[in-house]
């Protein structure tokens, strides 16, 4: 909302993740964000907690900080369910953030039975909710979109996981090169270049096209422009 006003023309959206500095699994947050004006509303996407999982706290180095938690003995938290019903009912993105892949996967089930229409396996080769490539599998079965980094996608086999699970499923994102501080990002340059390297990979120009702009779209909820078929 603070940043529309000054890119007149560029469509910014935002969203709402379930981190202790948000409230944990905060219901309340999510129809605050739901009750925001503005056209198109400003709040797009969900994201289960990302930084706060509790594996992410039990194997850094503050092993005894709180962590928020989304499931107990292989079931959804009460207030993880009732968030679900007010994403579908607001029309929000889920997005996995963090968490391990088998309550990733037990909240894309919940989220589709409770009426939720889109899905991102957030980071889905990496940090606390790496999967293997059979669950990425499962979740793009059940309509998730899988998200790869940038900044490593050309690493520890991630394009034969694209592949495997089909580009018609997977997005690129987080086009940073560095960690930093602070984060340093590749520019227009260093994504040209990525996608050539993505190119001479076998990637084919309507592959990127659909990873880098049609299923970026379609994950939050935007319209994708017919376009035509390339080689």
């Amino acid at each position: 909302m603070l940043l529309r006003p000054e890119f007149s023309g560029l469509e910014l959206y935002g969203g709402f993740v379930f981190n202790r500095s948000n409230g944990g699994v905060n219901v309340p947050g999510v129809e605050y964000m739901a009750s925001i004006r503005g056209e198109p509303k400003p709040g797009k996407v969900v994201w289960l907690p990302a930084g706060d999982t509790e594996k992410e706290v039990k194997e850094s180095k503050t092993p005894d900080r709180p962590f928020v938690s989304v499931s107990k003995n292989r079931q959804l938290l009460p207030e993880v369910k009732e968030a679900l019903t007010l994403i579908a009912k607001n029309g929000y993105t889920l997005a996995s953030g963090h968490v391990v892949p088998e309550e990733a996967l037990l909240a894309f089930r919940e989220a589709k039975a409770a009426g939720v229409r889109r899905l991102i396996a957030t980071h889905a080769a990496d940090v606390a909710g790496k999967m293997t490539v059979e669950q990425m599998q499962e979740a793009a079965k059940l309509g998730a979109w899988i998200e790869f980094d940038y900044r490593n996608t050309l690493e520890g086999g991630r394009t034969d996981m694209m592949r495997k699970v089909g580009p018609e499923h997977c997005f690129l994102s987080e086009f940073w090169t560095k960690n930093g501080p602070p984060k340093e990002y590749a520019g227009a340059a260093g994504v040209g270049a990525f996608a050539a390297e993505m190119k001479k990979r076998g990637f084919t120009y309507r592959e990127l096209e659909m990873m880098f702009k049609d299923n970026p779209a379609k994950a939050i909820g935007l319209p994708v422009s017919a376009s035509s078929s390339g080689n």
